[in-house]
């Protein structure tokens, strides 16, 4: 298997999904849909027989594709991706992850059951990557010094030698691939080979293809497909045939990840800058015909494998709060998912199809099955639920409880005013909102709607009153309104049927009858508030009608519930509705509270914008200062020479602007004057010049159709035809708050712009301007995203008015600003015992040409460069360091016209863990020998102390590098001894062993003390020499310290341990030869202590075999 990083922070789906035997088209019922693991852990193995994987536990997991169940392999910690199946066996590393590990491969055989162990731990291997194929086992070793791509029949137990470099074996019928890196140089991106061999043949090597890439490869029985990972030019996949050694492309430019079975490929497609999705494409083998389907939502995929005629891959998605095993068909219209059976007992069942025609929501987007964006009739997930669902079509939502009662999407619809309702029902037990409430069953949806999306939040309500509280006022506050964006209408379309004014009141006191004329009355009182309508509650419905820019005013009104009677007692005082208080998209709150007192008098205007209109409205006439005006229910103009007066009348109107354009002609505010006028009788008492306004009371002279009640007016200035310049913005400024972005503010000096045009170029001489955003009126910054890393732009902002002549202000001085080049981040240095540091940091940027590495010895060295890396690298290792030495390292990054800073500064010192393992074996009553286990890679000797019967500690030896073994000769019998060892170079010393200790023989076995050398018997030297046997010993101990031979010395057995003794000058028993014969010949595995040996032929000492053990011997 390939290696794979997963993002941790991510949740991974594993999906198995039906693909109906080799008809891509044919439409098969779809299996049961469920979770094997919530804790799934790197990427499964994948056979026509088995799944395995991996928990963050580390324990391993089967799953039978034959029974349908699954089943515990190990619980022992396995390394991520180091797992391996043909379908009859399993293999993985077992051991602790890490340079240092002393790792095992161990076994599994499904059928029988049984775990078995191919490389036992301990052994001081490393591995890394598997594959296998029948009794062939492929493993990546990075032991130091055995390192390669190994070849082990589990047979014969041969190893063999495949490639020195070789990685990511992945193992066919027959067959194994791998890949090969190669270092092309300092700003070059490495370089890798991907290799083909028949099992068995090192002859063989086939040189497939080389990329900038690594190479994900998968077999099938006669085919073997690869593709190569960014940053390499091409990653289309290609299939070559195992028979007659050809290659052909058989995917578009972007696929990945392949595998095969089934007579069938698959591949992932990567989202483009036109499509927001994975996708996962199919071809036919045979026919060459490919499908291709779109995945839920936009969570990236990785495809594992083919199990029989079901396609196995694993989705992230960081909206998914589990861990899934899912199976589904597909056809040509999309993966289809069905509710079945949990397979286990804590698995989720779906409740709810998911079918082409509706849709997947992953974060605030919905999709259908072919990945496009869609408004109607779609069924969607609530995000807090993740799995249940609910189906949005026209008239209706019905939705399960959400958590938080809120929920949203975006429509990207062509035709923004696509989906329609009024109101929206839900049952739900209770609610959820701030403060107590009582139990309600009927919940209104209030919506906010922007050109960027929609947002629905529930308004709760009961039968018999509506009530809010502080807390829950301000909750609904944060998110309930609506928006209204000049030159764009920007509200959702929320009429329903007909029938939708009904009797929501029902009978009683409190009630009117059902009389269907109230229903046709209400229904036109909305119709003639155009298009957008905004629920509220069960008794008020709030319109809004938004009319052709500045021509009419925009209108908010609210249509009462005339079936509850305006003096209901369960009506109270006052009805307290939301409704935005700023058009321009600023806060929400709470108008003040509204009394129905005008029982069937119409809707009741309670906010509206006023405008001067061009042409002139042809409605009746009034008199002002001698000329004659003419004017309607909201707006008139006096006809006059200029400039000449225009009035507005409307409850509640607000100054929108000071000045500004109607159909071409100029325009500005004279005066204005806001009463609040509620009272039939309160009319201006007049017609007023520029400069005040009267108060309510009195009579208002007008003709027949004059404002009635009006609350407040505006009086414009008509100037004529003559253009006001446009001020154009000021004082931009440019700031880099995050990677890839520059955000832009201004000063805006206008107030009658429609728009205002950000442009952008490269920075520097020459260039082209490009205009990158049109805004809406009286915004003042912008957010510039997406930007390459460490590249620089010049910006410029105008205003832009509509006025007949397309008038533009000039533009801001211009900025300039470079977008972040991050600094690599999160540098780590660890030293290791085999003599190299491990580096490894974040590359935070996607444009650098490649990374600087550097390193200096000590505080007060000086910074030099270790290495140039290419681009994307984020691991260098260190092999030219040496112990005892403090090293300190720092990275940075850079391309061909900015560097970076430097990362954090890392330090890194070689030390040594304690040897392990430490052994004492007394071999005879004056030797000890003693064994101990490496930990420091072969760098470090060793220094040996002994303590004699519990007393202080002495040293007695010091060995060399990679010397493990030492044999503590001159020890005094039945004595009891304790050994330490610790690791040592130079001033640099590890801890000890834990203490060993035994006890010497109390004797030998046999005794010399005749000083004849030519005796015979019990005590004599012939007679021992005869006599012992290996592992035996003989103590040489003559009155005078001396034997005399005159014949030749009898012939030792090997292991025979034969002791003197020893002085300060030197040997203190002597064996005296006579001329002409051999001296002792020592066979192999002899030890020989304090002996001199004089008087025989020369050599006077004979080693046949080697091994043996001399100390305190001489010769003359």
């Amino acid at each position: 298997m390939r290696k794979v990083c997963y993002k941790l922070s991510l949740a991974l789906l594993l999906l198995v999904v039906s693909l109906g035997g080799a008809n891509l088209t044919a439409a098969n019922p779809a299996p049961s849909l469920f979770r094997l693991s919530a804790t799934l852990d790197g990427p499964p193995v994948v056979t026509s027989a088995y799944i395995f994987w991996l928990e963050k536990s580390g324990s391993l997991y089967g799953f039978s594709l034959a029974t349908g169940q699954n089943f515990l392999v190990t619980n022992q910690p396995v390394p991520k991706s180091q797992l391996a199946s043909d379908g009859h066996l399993l293999a993985w590393v077992e051991g602790p992850p890490g340079d240092n590990a002393a790792q095992g491969i161990m076994g599994y055989d499904p059928s029988k059951n049984q775990v078995f162990t191919i490389f036992p731990t301990g052994s001081g291997r490393q591995f890394g990557a598997l594959a296998l194929d029948g009794n062939q086992l492929y493993f990546e070793e990075n032991t130091p010094g055995h390192a390669g791509l190994y070849s082990f029949d589990l047979t014969t137990r041969q190893e063999t030698l495949i490639s020195a470099n070789g990685r990511n074996p992945v193992a066919g019928p027959g067959f194994v691939a791998w890949s090969e890196e190669t270092y092309q140089g300092e700003y070059q991106p490495t370089l890798w080979t991907l290799f083909l061999q028949p099992a068995g043949q090192p002859s063989g090597n086939r040189q497939l293809a080389q990329a900038t890439g690594s190479f994900q490869v998968a077999f099938s029985a006669e085919n073997l497909i690869y593709s190569a990972l960014p940053p390499a030019t091409s990653q289309q996949v290609y299939l070559y045939d195992l028979k007659d050694g050809t290659s052909k492309a058989i995917s578009g430019e972007a696929g990945r990840n392949p595998v095969t079975g089934d007579g069938k490929a698959a591949w992932v497609v990567p989202p483009d800058d036109t499509k927001m999705l994975w996708s996962v494409e199919v071809q036919d083998l045979t026919t060459s015909k490919t499908v291709t389907f779109a995945t839920p939502g936009t969570a990236r995929l990785e495809l594992n494998g083919f199990a029989g005629n079901k396609l196995v891959f694993s989705v992230f998605d960081e909206q998914v709060g589990s861990t899934a095993l899912y199976r589904a068909s597909a056809d040509e219209t999309g993966l289809q998912f069905e509710a079945a059976a949990p397979a286990q007992p804590n698995a989720v069942s779906l409740t709810n199809p998911l079918t082409c025609g509706q849709v997947y929501k992953s974060g605030y987007y919905l999709y259908d099955c072919k990945g496009r964006w869609t408004v109607n009739g779609v069924q969607f997930i609530l995000p807090d639920y993740g799995i249940n669902g609910s189906t949005f079509n026209d008239g209706n939502y019905a939705a399960s409880v959400s958590n938080d009662q809120v929920d949203y999407w975006l429509d990207k619809a062509s035709n923004f005013l696509g989906a329609k309702t009024l109101r929206i029902f839900v049952d739900m037990p209770g609610d959820s909102l701030p403060g107590p409430t009582s139990p309600a069953t009927i919940y209104d949806f209030a919506l906010r709607a922007s050109s960027q999306g929609m947002r629905l939040g529930v308004v709760l309500h009961n039968n018999t009153s509506w009530t809010l509280t502080a807390a829950r006022k301000q909750w609904l506050s944060d998110f309930i309104g609506y928006f209204r964006d000049r030159n764009a209408l920007s509200l959702l379309a929320y009429l329903n049927a007909d029938n939708e004014i009904n009797n929501h009141c029902g009978s009683g006191p409190d009630c009117y009858d059902n009389n269907p004329t109230y229903v046709d009355k209400a229904n036109q009182w909305v119709a003639d508030f155009t298009t957008y309508v905004k629920s509220q509650n069960s008794r008020l419905l709030v319109t809004v009608g938004i009319s052709t820019e500045k021509t009419d005013g925009d209108r908010l009104a609210a249509v009462y519930d005339f079936f509850r009677k305006y003096n209901a007692p369960s009506l109270a005082a006052t009805v307290d509705f939301i409704s935005p208080h700023n058009y321009g998209g600023g806060g929400y709150g709470l108008l003040p509270t509204l009394r129905n007192t005008l029982q069937y008098a119409g809707p009741i205007v309670l906010e509206e914008y006023g405008y001067p209109t061009d042409p002139l409205p042809s409605s009746s006439y009034f008199k002002e200062g001698g000329a004659v005006c003419r004017t309607d229910a909201y707006n008139a103009v006096c006809k006059n020479t200029a400039p000449y007066f225009v009035e507005v009348n409307a409850r509640s109107i607000r100054e929108n602007t000071t000045n500004g354009y109607a159909g071409g002609s100029a325009w500005m505010v004279a005066d204005s004057n806001s009463k609040n006028c509620t009272s039939p009788s309160d009319f201006y008492t007049g017609l007023f010049a520029a400069g005040g306004y009267a108060g309510c009371g009195g009579t208002l002279t007008t003709a027949t159709g004059a404002a009635k009640n009006p609350a407040a007016r505006i009086r414009f200035a008509y100037l004529g035809s003559t253009d006001f310049p446009l001020p154009g913005p000021t004082a931009l400024a440019a700031q880099t708050p995050a990677r890839g972005q520059v955000r832009l503010t201004w000063t805006d000096n206008s107030t009658t712009e429609q728009a205002f045009t950000v442009e952008r170029k490269p920075a520097g001489p020459g260039g082209t301007w490009t205009e990158i955003a049109t805004l809406g009126p009286n915004v003042t910054a912008y957010l510039d995203t997406n930007l390459p890393d460490g590249t620089s732009y010049s910006y410029r902002v105008r205003a832009y008015l509509n006025n007949g002549n397309n008038s533009y202000s000039a533009y801001t001085a211009t900025v300039t600003a470079t977008s972040l080049f991050l600094a690599p981040a999160s540098l780590t240095a660890q030293a290791n015992q085999a003599g190299y540091v491990n580096l490894t940091w974040i590359d935070n940027t996607n444009t650098e040409s490649g990374f600087r590495l550097e390193r200096k010895a000590g505080p007060g060295g000086s910074w030099g460069l270790l290495a140039s890396l290419a681009a994307n690298t984020t691991f260098y290792r260190d092999p030219t360091i040496a112990p005892d030495i403090t090293y300190y390292y720092r990275v940075m990054t850079y391309n061909s016209t900015v560097t970076s800073a430097y990362s954090n500064e890392e330090t890194a010192l070689l030390t040594f863990a304690a040897p392990t393992n430490l052994i004492a074996n007394a071999q005879s009553f004056i030797r000890v020998n003693l064994s101990w286990t490496d930990t420091s890679g072969g760098v470090a000797g060793f220094r040996l102390e002994r303590s004699n019967g519990g007393g202080a500690w002495t040293e007695i030896a010091r060995v060399g590098a990679k010397v493990t073994t030492f044999s503590d000769v001159g020890l005094q019998p039945n004595t009891a001894y304790s050994y330490r060892v610790r690791a040592s170079y130079g001033s640099n010393n590890s801890a000890y062993t834990g203490p060993v200790s035994l006890t010497t023989p109390a004797s030998a076995t046999y005794t010399v003390t005749n000083t004849d050398g030519d005796a015979t018997g019990p005590g004599t030297l012939n007679y021992a020499f005869g006599q012992a046997t290996s592992g035996q010993s003989i103590l040489l101990a003559p009155p005078n310290n001396l034997i005399s031979v005159s014949g030749a010395v009898p012939t030792l057995r090997a292991g025979v341990t034969v002791a003197g003794g020893c002085g300060p000058n030197g040997p203190a028993i002597t064996l005296q030869g006579a001329q002409g014969q051999i001296g002792l010949v020592l066979p192999g595995n002899i030890t020989l202590y304090g002996l001199k040996i004089s008087g025989f032929k020369s050599p006077q000492l004979a080693n046949q075999q080697g091994q043996n053990l001399l100390r305190c011997v001489t010769t003359s």
